[in-house]
């Protein structure tokens, strides 16, 4: 007997359920893609059991197996707690007893509605996650998250397995993940486990998901920045799915038809596709294709009086992403997860005027990898893997700007426009490969660990290195665990790590660069008060060293000179839906402390912020209607500042002056200022209702409901003489909706 387990809400298919054969000690669990094999089942009539964590448990009565026949049955469960009488609520691994089955400290799940309804995020994925713990992000313009002092170059994103570099739109506002087709995204902000490699700080999974296996389906979302079509339905008579989206900007199309000529507003498409299939009972085949596309041009016309001069920009970007995948689960106790991806990433950047900037990427990267996890006994379950990576990439920069213009560039600052950097090129590739094991060990009622050893090279630097790493989960109480982790962690120096923080450097000057290298220190208490209310408090210390740093800031000479440390306290408070609650939400808050040093100098990171509060809270009236918000709180982000200028003198032959009207300033202690404090409001009204027979989802929603002027950034004019204040997002009333066919 085979079928599926699937989600009656949104039939996404279950991993782990239990389907059991009453009476008789046969039965199977499904895999990731939701699907069962039960083998050497008698002739008969069975009453057939399914049951989930956090679902209704689901009997079929009088179930007739034939001798030679292989009975499909396909179920759909529904959501709902589970009573127990000494554990009144058991959901998931987010639950009280899901709790002592997670091993790992701080890890943090959501789930694609708190991604689409999270007020503020503008149904952005990566944006979503700055409503948790530890997670700060520099700008309302970037979806780029910084996690616990870590940059985001230090941070593992995997998209369905694959390792994902910079997954971004027009310029990183927007996140490159599609909010319709995901899953699930988890969040490691330290402490991850063996499998995991070659990053220093976080590691962020995106989980997409299968299309339906029930029937075809056809619905649109649309916000104010893009509209989407996602196109779903069974293959094979349900034993494969599809699902197909797309993705683009409309702002343009309709801004571009009143803007000048030579200007095109930014924008971006993508389209997305998985197909998955069931070879038979044990194997599965998953087929994933993405493509993007974006660009822009800009004109900015000459402005004497406020010293503006006259520039043309144009940019065009590629990016493809291919994988396979190959499941083989043979038994219950056993599965093997096999995995090819290519990527590829090519753009053209054009700059003319004053200043001249041309530039060329074009990159690509072979990657396989392969896990196989294996429950050996009750208390032991290995975890064993490998990966390889292929990257190839060739880029170049031609710069030509005025002495005085490069000088006014500010000490520190990551960009190929650096002093005395004229032109600039790369073609190269690198191999990198890692292997790993590890054991997830109950070593009694109380005690989960989780110990490991990850085993990387790459010929970038010629360096092999060992990685030991160790969670540790221990049960206090019913309802109480305290975790903890530690372990090394390596991250190997090149382009594309490069790329992520926009440093270029003149790698071919320094032959001796080494791996990155961090140790991660974490504790953790969380505590359930009842079924609905969760606390939860993180310590956390990340000491790095070996950092790739520019040689005295302004020589784009790579050097492992530099040393951070990353400390800090996570205290989270949780209020979950039960029975018939209409309020949830939480509160976060965060202290962090995040100081880079070298040889000759010291200073705060980019995003060291002292204090870091996010308050979230969502109210469901009704059946229909929903209100949320968010207010999030943060203290200054530190700058360098300008405490003097001094004139720039244009000499003739003879050693004379002949020209003294440019001015060049004078910084200070590099990020030694702070800006003000950062507050803002979020608020979002979600309408759920039935029109022309269709089911409909609108919302409303208010960025920066109380217009609250953050800062970004200072600007000056030419002389200095004047500062004027660029300011993060103002209130922006937008609004969005879907619909399903």
């Amino acid at each position: 007997m085979s079928g599926w387990v699937v989600s009656e809400t949104d039939h996404e298919p279950l991993l782990g359920a239990n389907v059991i054969l009453r009476g008789t000690k046969t039965g199977g669990v499904t895999d990731e893609g939701g699907y069962y094999s039960i083998d050497k089942v008698k002739p008969g009539s069975y009453d057939v059991e399914f049951s989930l964590l956090g679902y209704g448990k689901l009997t079929i009565h009088g179930v007739e197996i034939g001798s030679g026949q292989d009975r499909k049955l396909t179920v759909n469960l529904r959501e709902q707690p589970i009573v127990f009488p000494d554990v009144e609520v058991i959901e998931d691994r987010d639950s009280p007893e899901g709790l002592h089955q997670e091993v790992l400290p701080s890890v943090r799940r959501l789930k694609p509605r708190q991604i689409k309804t999270l007020p503020g995020a503008v149904e952005d994925v990566l944006r979503s996650l700055r409503a948790v713990p530890g997670v700060t992000a520099r700008s309302d313009y970037s979806s780029q998250v910084f996690v616990r002092g870590g940059g985001p170059d230090q941070n593992l994103i995997l998209d369905d397995g694959l390792v994902i570099s910079s997954p971004y739109h027009v310029g990183g506002l927007i996140s490159a993940f599609n909010p319709d087709v995901v899953e699930e995204i988890e969040l490691i902000p330290g402490g991850f486990p063996a499998r995991y490699g070659d990053r220093l700080s976080a590691v962020l999974e995106v989980k997409n998901r299968e299309g339906s296996r029930e029937g075809f389906e056809l619905w649109n979302n649309t916000s104010i920045i893009s509209t989407s079509a996602i196109v779903e339905g069974p293959l094979s008579g349900g034993r494969g799915s599809y699902i197909v989206t797309g993705r683009r900007t409309y702002y343009d199309l309709i801004l571009n038809q009143i803007a000048e000529e030579d200007v095109a507003f930014p924008y971006f498409y993508d389209l997305h596709a998985k197909l998955a299939h069931d070879l038979g009972r044990a194997d599965k085949l998953t087929l994933i294709s993405y493509y993007s596309a974006e660009g822009f041009k800009y004109h900015q016309k000459r402005d004497e009086e406020d010293e503006i001069p006259e520039m043309w920009m144009d940019d065009l970007h590629h990016s493809g992403v291919y994988s396979l995948i190959w499941n083989h689960n043979p038994r219950p106790n056993l599965s093997l997860r096999s995995q090819y991806g290519y990527l590829f990433m090519k753009e053209s950047f054009n700059m003319r005027g004053d200043l001249s900037l041309r530039g060329h990427v074009n990159g690509h990267r072979h990657s396989l990898n392969q896990n196989l996890i294996r429950i050996a006994s009750p208390e032991h379950s290995l975890d064993l893997g490998w990966e390889f990576h292929h990257t190839e990439a060739e880029f170049w920069w031609e710069f030509v700007a005025p002495d005085s213009l490069k000088d006014e560039l500010e000490p520190g600052q990551q960009s190929p426009f650096r002093p005395k950097q004229d032109d600039f090129s790369y073609d190269g590739s690198t191999n990198r490969f890692g292997i790993y094991a590890s054991d997830r060990y109950r070593a009694s009622e109380r005690a989960l660990l989780e110990y490991g050893l990850r085993f990387d090279y790459s010929d970038f630097v010629k360096e092999a290195v060992f990685s030991p790493r160790l969670n540790i989960s221990y049960k206090i109480g019913p309802n109480t665990s305290l975790k903890g982790a530690t372990g090394l962690f390596y991250q190997y120096p090149d382009y594309e790590s490069f790329s992520e923080k926009g440093y270029f450097p003149e790698t071919s000057k320094n032959s001796n660069l080494k791996v990155e290298r961090a140790i991660h220190y974490l504790l953790g208490l969380e505590h359930y008060l009842s079924e609905s209310w969760k606390v939860k408090t993180d310590f956390y210390l990340k000491d790095m060293s070996r950092l790739v740093v520019d040689y005295l800031d302004t020589s784009l000479v790579p050097v492992n000179e530099g040393e951070a440390v990353a400390r800090g306290a996570e205290l989270y408070i949780e209020k979950k839906k039960f029975d018939d609650d209409k309020l949830s939400g939480w509160l976060a808050y965060t202290l962090g402390y995040s100081k880079l040093k070298t040889p000759w100098n010291s200073y705060f990171y980019m995003t060291d912020q002292r204090h870091s509060l996010n308050l979230f809270g969502e109210y469901e009236v009704n059946d229909w209607l929903t209100f949320g918000l968010t207010w999030r709180y943060g203290s200054g982000f530190p700058y360098t500042e300008v405490v003097g200028v001094t004139p720039v003198l244009v000499l003739d032959t003879t050693g004379a002056v002949v020209d003294t009207s440019d001015w060049k300033p004078v910084w200070g202690a590099t990020n030694g200022g702070r800006y003000p404090a950062y507050h803002r409001l979020d608020l979002r009204t979600t309408f759920s209702y039935n029109w022309l027979g269709l089911p409909w989802e609108a919302y409303i929603e208010i960025i920066n409901a109380y217009n609250r002027k953050n800062v970004y950034t200072y600007t000056y004019n030419r002389r200095y003489t004047e500062r004027d204040t660029i300011h993060e997002l103002p209130l922006v009333p937008t609004f969005g909706f879907s619909v399903r066919f």
